[in-house]
């Protein structure tokens, strides 16, 4: 999966992309039940936002199973791994007390 943010100041900061790792991998990913033997690695790459002017960063999550069963198995694995990551995102907000300037 890759992730970028919508906002030109979080794109060019990479301690935006750190606190959302240490964010889920320290503080909520271990806090799930884990259905699954799963490892996300995350990848951090510069990168332009072309439309935008913006030289900044994208954050890619690497899902990688246990050695499974079956094709359905690892693929179940697999499903919750990013089901987790999605229900992750889904919570995150903007810092407070910042402007920001939206990208899309």
């Amino acid at each position: 999966m890759e992730v970028a943010f919508n906002y030109k100041e979080m794109v060019q900061n990479v301690q935006c992309y750190f606190q959302l790792f240490y964010d889920f991998n320290l503080n909520w990913f271990w806090k799930q039940k884990q259905e699954a033997v799963v490892q996300c690695h995350f990848e951090l790459e510069p990168t332009n936002f072309w439309r935008h002017q913006v030289v900044g960063f994208a954050m890619t999550v690497w899902v990688q199973t246990e050695v499974m069963p079956s094709e359905d198995a690892a693929r179940n694995a697999w499903s919750w791994a990013l089901n987790t990551f999605v229900d992750f995102m889904k919570m995150q907000t903007l810092p407070s007390g910042r402007k920001f300037s939206p990208m899309y």
